[in-house]
């Protein structure tokens, strides 16, 4: 009876670390999947011809604002 208990307890021992192996081994393999896109994505960036876009979008949008609301403040 003895041997029993002692013999189950080692075999839920090793069964419960190589849970905890095979969980840590997948969670450094995410980590480093998620490393690798971040990466790819970091040397993608956003193209110059886009940025300029964007900034002549915004400049137009700031005076059109400007233009319209120039004049309406009355203390």
């Amino acid at each position: 009876m003895n041997a029993t208990v002692i013999l189950v307890t080692l075999l839920g021992i090793v069964i419960l670390l190589g849970a905890i192996a095979w969980y840590f081994y997948h969670l450094r393999q995410l980590e480093k999947s998620a490393r690798q896109m971040v990466q790819s994505e970091e040397n993608k960036g956003i193209p110059p011809e886009l940025l300029k876009k964007v900034k002549q979008i915004e400049i137009n949008t700031r005076n059109i604002v400007n233009e319209v609301f120039s004049g309406e403040y009355h203390s």
